[in-house]
C-alpha cells in the first residue's frame, strides 16, 4: 500500500488546468498518509516564487508580477498566511500584471475573487476534505452518518484545524461545495 499521493491525484482536471505548462509542479510533491494539509511554500518554491515577509496595516499580502515576489503580513495567523500565499499564488497562476493586493475586507474585484477562489481550491480540494472527513470518523469512533448528528462547528473547527485553514474559510469552502447551508 503507497504511503503517499501526489498532488496532482487530489485535484480535478479542471483545476490543474489553471496551472497550464506548471502542471508537473503538482505531480512532484506528495502529500504522506498522516498529512492532510497542502505545503503552498513547497509548491511557490518549485515555480521560483520569492516570498518577502513584511508588516501591512491594511493587506494581508501582495503579489509583484513584475518580480516574481509575493509579500506576506507576518502579523497574521498562519491559516490567514497560508490563504494569503495561496491566493497571491493565484495572481501567479492567472497572470495577472503589476501588482496585487490582497485587501483584508471582502473586495468585488474580478481578479481579487479569482485568486480567492483559486486559493480556496488549492488549499481545501475536496478529496483532502473527504481525507480529513474519514480521520474524523477514526478519530470520534463515528460513522459518517452519526457525524452527521455533530454540531456543524465541531465538524468545521475539525476540518479546518487539520487542512490548516481558518474556521471562516473552512465554513465557506463546505458551503460553496454544498456540504452545508447558509
Amino acid at each position: 500500500m503507497s504511503t503517499t499521493k501526489k498532488y496532482s491525484d487530489l485535484y480535478s482536471e479542471n483545476f490543474k488546468d489553471y496551472f497550464g505548462n506548471h502542471k508537473e509542479v503538482l505531480t512532484e510533491i506528495e502529500l504522506n498518509t498522516d498529512e492532510y494539509s497542502i505545503n503552498v511554500d513547497k509548491i511557490i518554491e518549485k515555480l521560483g516564487i520569492s516570498v518577502e515577509e513584511t508588516f501591512f496595516d491594511s493587506h494581508s499580502g501582495k503579489y509583484d508580477a513584475d518580480n516574481h515576489t509575493m509579500y506576506i503580513n507576518i502579523l497574521e495567523s498562519e491559516q490567514r498566511q497560508r490563504f494569503t500565499k495561496s491566493h497571491e499564488l493565484g495572481h501567479f497562476i492567472f497572470k495577472h500584471e503589476g501588482i496585487s493586493e490582497r485587501e483584508q475586507a471582502p473586495v468585488a474585484n474580478a481578479k481579487e475573487r479569482a485568486a480567492n477562489q483559486f486559493a480556496a481550491e488549492l488549499l481545501m480540494p475536496p478529496k483532502l476534505i473527504v481525507k480529513a472527513i474519514e480521520k474524523m470518523s477514526a478519530d470520534f469512533s463515528m460513522t459518517w452518518e452519526e457525524l452527521d448528528t455533530l454540531s456543524d462547528e465541531i465538524i468545521i473547527s475539525y476540518l479546518a484545524e487539520k487542512l490548516k485553514v481558518s474556521r471562516s474559510a473552512m465554513k465557506f469552502r463546505l458551503m460553496n461545495l454544498g456540504v452545508l447551508s447558509s
